[in-house]
């Protein structure tokens, strides 16, 4: 690599560059089960209806994202594929998911899929994997060894991985506070557990009582007082799904709560390659869109729905690293204006990349190096004309 090159690189996080900004709200309305769509046309070149299950109801920040993905789809597609919501397991169980996934007659879902599929998901629930949410991330990053482990187990039974949506570390929710929640001793009253083997091994060995049972059973199983509580949530999961049933929340970082954003391989072969590639940027661009809102303690879109993303990194060795980025910076802006996009600076890149998630983001990129996130350029068809440029101030030159 020349020493252009390597002191500056740009990333084109998509290849679609012929978007609206206009197009950011939402067009899909959560649809109910059985209402009679239809999902995935017979040919690549049928205009397709992609169904997607969400675990979370349609509040939950998991599936505000999920909302966010669907809709970068249906702009990098021009409409050609669109996504219909199903929120809160309303088309099944989990059971029910992750078997229509196999099959095809469910084709994306934000659903955690446990080792009742394949053992080499018992990875994904060993106790105390992280002690921070940096850690976490991570871990389930792509490029990881547990990502890639879980990424062929996913192939392995006909399901394509597109990306892990990381909520948080958890703990043990439940109705009377054990006595000894503090201590190894034994507690009186049994806990759920997802179905695993090392989750359960892990809680046992915690002194409690564990009962192995699906998610969509938990609301009832503890208002009805077959369990306590429950493990493998984090305080807002429990807050969201089970403030009614519950008393206590006890902050173990036991484990890991995430979701997989998976597809079904049936459905991923009925899209075009220039199709696959908008699904698997869209799960691209909504990671950069958290990770940016984050940088932020919000969980709004920073990106305004734009459907490219210019990341502007600069080589961190180069003592002009950020003043160099930011001339490839108004150049790309320039150049948008040039051919009548609209572009707009969004900051906190160097937040991005001085994290460990986004470090295994540029690992998976390809990108070797040390390297300092300069800024992201959004760029797409502007919804409006431009406003007139505003009178030059007197007096902004000064002339020595």
């Amino acid at each position: 690599m020349n020493k252009t090159w390597k002191e500056l690189l740009c990333m084109v996080l998509s290849a679609v560059m012929v978007l609206g900004l206009a197009a950011c709200g939402s067009s899909k309305a959560e649809a109910s089960a059985g209402d009679g769509d239809s999902t995935s046309g017979d040919t690549a070149a049928d205009s397709i209806v992609l169904k997607m299950s969400t675990a979370q109801p349609e509040e939950h920040i998991a599936s505000q994202t999920a909302l966010r993905f669907a809709d970068l789809i249906e702009q990098g597609t021009n409409g050609a594929v669109t996504v219909k919501m199903y929120f809160a397991n309303s088309l099944g169980a989990q059971d029910v998911i992750v078997q229509g996934l196999m099959d095809g007659s469910i084709d994306l879902s934000l659903e955690f899929i446990d080792s009742t599929y394949n053992p080499v998901f018992e990875v994904q629930s060993l106790p105390f994997i992280a002690s921070n949410f940096d850690e976490m991330e991570y871990i389930f990053s792509p490029g990881s060894q547990v990502y890639s482990l879980v990424d062929k187990g996913f192939s392995d039974i006909g399901i394509k991985l597109l990306g892990v949506y990381c909520e948080g570390l958890t703990g043990v929710s439940c109705k009377n506070m054990p006595e000894s929640y503090n201590t190894w001793d034994q507690k009186k009253e049994p806990i759920r557990v997802w179905n695993s083997a090392v989750a359960k091994a892990g809680m046992t060995a915690m002194g409690y009582n564990t009962v192995a049972m699906t998610w969509s059973d938990t609301y009832s199983s503890i208002q009805t007082g077959i369990v306590n509580g429950s493990v493998g949530q984090t305080s807002l999961g429990v807050y969201t799904n089970l403030r009614d049933v519950v008393n206590y929340f006890i902050p173990y970082n036991f484990g890991a709560e995430f979701v997989h954003l998976a597809m079904s391989s049936t459905s991923w072969g009925k899209l075009t390659a220039d199709q696959q590639k908008v699904v698997q940027d869209a799960a691209t661009r909504a990671q950069l869109t958290r990770m940016n809102a984050a940088v932020m303690g919000k969980d709004t879109d920073p990106m305004y729905g734009a459907p490219t993303i210019l990341v502007v990194l600069a080589d961190a060795g180069s003592k002009n690293a950020v003043q160099d980025g930011s001339l490839v910076m108004g150049n790309l802006m320039l150049a948008a204006a040039s051919l009548g996009l609209g572009s707009c600076w969004i900051n906190r890149a160097k937040e991005e990349f001085e994290s460990d998630e986004g470090k295994a983001l540029l690992r998976q990129w390809g990108i070797e190096g040390d390297w300092v996130g300069v800024g992201h350029c959004i760029l797409g068809y502007p919804a409006a004309d431009p406003k007139p440029a505003a009178p030059r101030k007197p007096d902004y030159i000064v002339k020595v």
